[in-house]
């Protein structure tokens, strides 16, 4: 074999370590990271409190670890970039979660921890019809509708004519709930009230209004 035939397997062979040097790699593991703790209990916070998280991880492969909290609402009270995180929950009810990316020289792991806000608001209800001394006719079906809103879902919305029950509904993600009544209300005054429960505090919102009932002569309607 002549020195120039040498020489060109040289090269080749330089050319072909450099274009797959990537095989002689050898791939490292992702930092093993234990579930996100917290000083929360039962997933649950009030709005506006605070409380804190953090991660036991290891690594498996070089360099030092590194640590990206990330949140969907409130707001951190430290630096995101440690293996603890200190947070404030907003000040309206809902769904959070906190996440952290734990990652190495090569490779990530990421965890999260999910949880409530709670709400101690009143839910909103409003009574949209009938309208407020509006006339209804006695002995005719009627159609009553509410909106009714909390941050945390509502339970349960209860309609009432003269604090006698008619109608309960299951709370829905709709904010909007009707019903048909036959107004069998005596003639004069009647109150009509809604009332919706939260569904985790159990705190209920009202709202009522009153309607003049047109009373109908019997064998006359």
């Amino acid at each position: 074999m002549n020195k120039l035939t040498s020489f060109l397997i040289f090269v080749l062979f330089m050319v072909f370590l450099a274009c797959d040097a990537k095989l002689f790699e050898t791939e490292e593991d992702p930092p093993v990271v234990s579930a996100v703790f917290t000083t929360l209990s039962n997933a649950q916070i009030l709005a506006g409190d605070s409380a804190e998280f953090w991660v036991e991880a290891s690594n498996p492969g070089s360099g030092n670890l590194r640590y990206d909290w990330n949140k969907s609402v409130g707001e951190f009270l430290s630096a995101p970039d440690k293996d603890s995180i200190k947070w404030r929950a907003p000040f309206r009810g809902g769904d959070v979660t906190i996440e952290v990316k734990v990652s190495n020289d090569d490779k990530s792991t990421t965890k999260n921890k999910e949880f409530i806000v709670v709400s101690l608001d009143t839910p909103a209800v409003n009574i949209l019809s009938p309208k407020k001394e509006a006339y209804l006719v006695q002995y005719e079906t009627i159609e009553i509708e509410a909106e009714a809103f909390h941050d945390n879902g509502v339970s349960y919305v209860e309609f009432f004519v003269n604090d006698k029950p008619i109608k309960i509904l299951d709370g829905e993600l709709s904010t909007q709930y009707k019903i048909s009544w036959l107004n069998e209300a005596p003639a004069g005054i009647a109150e009509i009230k809604v009332t919706a429960v939260a569904s985790i505090t159990r705190i209920m919102g009202i709202d009522s209004i009153t309607v003049n009932i047109e009373g109908v002569i019997p064998g006359k309607k």
